[in-house]
């Protein structure tokens, strides 16, 4: 009878087991939720966050639990290779999940489309894209939106976001509408989850630059999950941070920011102030002060992420990795670079020992840390680390990725502080190319890539042939943002320095003084000065000096300008 008895015990438990990995995975499962900049809370733990509600549990007891239940499976001999896919997955095994999903579809005959959806999932915790879009791309074939629209719709959206993080835009947006267009007639216009589908178009159409229609979706998605859970609820603290952070892409920082400080006050008084959700809040608004110049006000909200991120996943978690970076280059940023050097060699190490040597985001880290060394003169150990970024997004993204793309402009960038112009020119061109094929040809990216290509044109002495780049350059920057963004300033200081070096300096001035307004205006919004005004206003000044002014007319023609903003200068020069 006692034998019996620990016989049914033992079938409960792993029938507990196996109800809870199945919970777990199809919390997963549904249509990712997409943020910008990946700052958002990844697909993994907002599963573990469903679990832990439904159980009425924390977040971290579902993580025990689920890692128990997890490993007695994988120890089960009657586990499918499915199950122990699964159950390799929520022990965060995802290239052993990858393998274990991929046998069992060419094996297993049923649920071929939850196999193939797993290796996708799988591939894209690995920061292997290519083969996410190959998996989610069998899944999608085997969807029959008639018979069920709303697995279609998961399936699209998986493999939408693949489509994303390998830059083929123009095969996602269709896919996404389509899925938000199901997802409406199968939950109604108001449901929660029509809202993660406007988010996940937004979020495309924030990259492609057509913020109007991603600003709309947004404010839908807001009011939508206002009304569904209240206006203080963790849903709600996301969607005003991602529009916060779309108003910061188009110069609208006050509007942003108190945005930004809402998610972060709802974040905590739901969550709880040690809440990993807490810390994406404080990097926000932190890359917001960053932005406006109030690098000592972002600091500390760098490091309590950091320290909240340190305390839930430990000290050797990729977010960490992530929060390492942020505030590493917040360091160089003031100078401060031998701090800044530990975090990043740290960051680098997290990466490489939780996610693999060949992940995107250790690609991220060497990029990071070459930068660094290049900021200490240490060229020649800078240059092997650009190369294996490079390798490494090519081999995760393919050849023609933007992100390899910046990866090359790194490169080509170092080749032209090492005095090696006819090597950095094939690099910049190709950049450019791939932006310009991946993009669009009037895509802000595409703009730096023309101003970089004319700077080391100037520096080769073919003025000529920078000018109209940089042009092309101010005339896309103009579009995508508008007549008053400090890129704006960036651009015409950038041409007006050109035309002063061509003996221009006439033509020059205007643009000088029209990149003034630009960051006098910015001081007026945010009441903040503009890390490069003071560069900006001696280039101003010079150029005025050159065509004749007097030193008390420029002194005055300054006082005049920044007025407005309660502005000082002083020619020391």
């Amino acid at each position: 009878m006692l034998i019996w008895g620990k016989l049914d015990a033992i079938r409960e438990e792993q029938q507990r087991n196996y109800a809870l990995l199945e919970q777990f995975i199809a919390a997963q499962g549904g249509a990712p939720a997409l943020s910008t900049g990946g700052q958002g809370e990844s697909a993994y733990e907002q599963a573990l966050r469903t679990v832990a509600s439904e159980h009425k549990i924390t977040v971290e007891d579902a993580r025990i639990r689920l890692t128990a239940a997890a490993t007695a499976i994988q120890k089960d001999p009657a586990a499918t290779l499915f199950e122990r896919a699964k159950a390799a997955f929520a022990l965060k095994q995802f290239e052993r999940a990858y393998a274990l999903a991929v046998e069992a579809a060419e094996i297993e005959s049923t649920s071929l489309a939850d196999k193939w959806e797993l290796a996708g999932r799988a591939a894209m915790e690995r920061g292997k894209y290519k083969d996410a879009v190959a998996a989610f791309e069998k899944a999608f074939a085997l969807r029959d939106e008639t018979k069920n629209p709303a697995n279609w719709s998961v399936t699209a959206s998986w493999l939408a976001s693949a489509y994303i993080e390998s830059a083929t835009f123009t095969n996602a947006e269709p896919l996404m509408r389509r899925a938000l267009a199901n997802a409406e007639v199968s939950f109604g216009k108001d449901h929660p989850k029509v809202a993660i589908h406007l988010n996940n178009l937004a979020q495309l159409l924030q990259v492609t630059h057509h913020f109007t229609e991603a600003e709309q979706l947004m404010r839908r998605a807001l009011a939508t999950d206002e009304a569904s859970f209240g206006t203080d609820h963790p849903d709600v603290a996301t969607d005003l941070n991602n529009l916060a952070l779309l108003l910061q892409a188009t110069n609208r920082l006050a509007e942003a920011e108190p945005l930004m400080r809402r998610a972060l006050a709802i974040d905590e008084a739901s969550l709880g102030k040690d809440h990993p959700k807490v810390a994406i809040c404080l990097s926000s608004l932190a890359s917001l002060l960053y932005a406006t110049n109030r690098l000592a006000e972002g600091e500390p909200l760098m490091r309590r992420a950091l320290a909240i991120d340190e305390a839930f996943f430990g000290k050797d978690h990729p977010d960490v990795a992530r929060d390492l970076n942020n505030l590493a280059w917040l360091l160089m940023e003031t100078n401060r670079l031998a701090e800044a050097e530990p975090l990043v060699q740290r960051a680098l190490a997290i990466d490489e020992a939780s996610l693999g040597k060949d992940h995107p985001n250790v690609a991220i880290r060497l990029s990071t840390l070459a930068q660094l060394f290049q900021d200490t003169n240490r060229l020649l150990e800078a240059e092997p680390l650009l190369r294996r970024a490079l390798a490494i997004d090519e081999a995760s993204y393919g050849e023609d990725h933007p992100n390899v793309a910046i990866r090359l402009n790194n490169l080509a960038q170092l080749f032209k502080d090492t005095n090696r112009l006819v090597e950095a020119e094939p690099l910049m061109r190709r950049a450019l190319a791939m932006g310009e094929v991946s993009l669009g040809k009037d895509h802000p990216s595409v703009a730096i890539r023309l101003n970089n290509l004319a700077m080391l044109l100037k520096d080769s002495n073919r003025r000529a042939e920078a000018e109209p780049l940089m042009r092309r350059a101010l005339a896309i920057n103009e579009i995508s943002y508008g007549n008053d963004h400090p890129e704006i300033s960036g651009d015409l200081n950038n041409l007006a320095m050109l035309l002063q070096a061509m003996n221009r300096p006439l033509e020059a001035e205007p643009m000088f003084r029209r990149a003034m307004e630009i960051l006098v205006q910015f001081t007026v919004n945010t009441r903040h000065e503009h890390p490069h005004f003071r560069q900006l206003a001696g280039n101003y000044a010079r150029c005025m000096k050159a065509n004749g002014t007097s030193p008390a007319d420029i002194q005055k023609t300054m006082d005049a300008l920044i007025r407005p903003a309660g502005l000082s200068w002083k020619d020391d020069g």
